[in-house]
This record gives C-alpha cells, structure tokens and sequence, in this order.
C-alpha cells in the first residue's frame, strides 16, 4: 500500500516539474533568405503600431504554400505577404505550419525621417521599431504611443 502510494506521490510531483519547467523552444525549421522592410510609411504617419501575427504553412522544400490567420492593425497586417518570399530550411521535409509575429512599434522623439531598427529571434519573431513621424501633425504635440515589452518566448504551431 504505501509503494503504490510513493508511486503515486512521485508520478504526481514528476507532472507538476514537466508543467512547471521553462519550455526550451528549439526550431524545427531554419530560415536560410529572408528580405524585411522598414517601417511602414502609412503606419508611421498615423501613429500607428501592434503585433501581426500568421500562420505560415511550408512546404517540404523551404518554400511557403500560404499565410493563413492574419491578425493586427489594417495599416500593417499587409506587411505579412513578404514572408512568401522567405526560404526555410526544413530538416526532414515534411509540410508543416509555423507562427510568426510582426511586432511594430514606434519609440524616440518624433522626426521627419525615419530610423528604423529590425531585431529577430528568427522564425517565430521579429521586431521592427521607429521613431515617430512629424508628418500630419498640424501642429499639434506628436504622443508618444507606449512600449511593447519584448517577448520573452516565441510560439509556434504545428
């Protein structure tokens, strides 16, 4: 009786540490040719910025078959259809899904020219921040729109 129950106890407490621990996110797939724009201009003008976030669906050899479940603000979620021409390395060739974010965000003192700044912990995110615009301001003081925390981890699908 009280071996069955240590066994109980010990399968109980060996879950709780699975459910417990960080989850290591190793990429199964590997982006071998990327291209990504700055900013987009329209956005930049009306202050606008937020997460894109899709599903990618690859083909075996690398190459994407569609972008599906596009969500984000109307001014950036176009900025998805460049990740088609994104190339993947997929180990054992098999199609698969991935979920990506574009994370837009606009921080510094409003200027003219943009200063863009593109950061990745590729595939699953990448950050593209710029100052804000003085564009369309009529005068009026630019409001700095509040920072995005950087994500801690990345998810993916499958």
């Amino acid at each position: 009786m009280r071996r069955v129950l240590l066994l109980i106890v010990c399968g109980g407490l060996l879950s709780c540490m699975a459910f417990a621990a960080p989850a290591q996110t190793v990429p199964d797939v590997f982006v071998t040719g990327f291209r990504m724009d700055a900013y987009p201009p329209l956005a930049r003008q009306a202050n606008v910025s937020g997460d894109v976030t899709a599903v990618l669906h690859l083909n075996g050899d690398g190459s994407v078959a569609a972008i599906t479940d596009v969500n984000g603000p109307d001014l950036l979620k176009g900025e998805i259809d460049l990740l088609k021409s994104w190339q993947f390395l997929v180990p054992d060739r098999r199609p698969r899904q991935l979920a990506v974010i574009l994370r837009y965000s606009l921080r510094g003192e409003p200027r003219r020219e943009a200063s863009t700044l593109i950061r990745a912990s590729l595939p699953y995110l990448i950050e593209i921040t710029t100052n804000p615009s003085t564009d369309n301001m009529n005068g009026r003081k630019a409001r700095r729109t509040p920072d995005i925390p950087k994500a801690n981890t990345c998810f993916r699908c499958g």
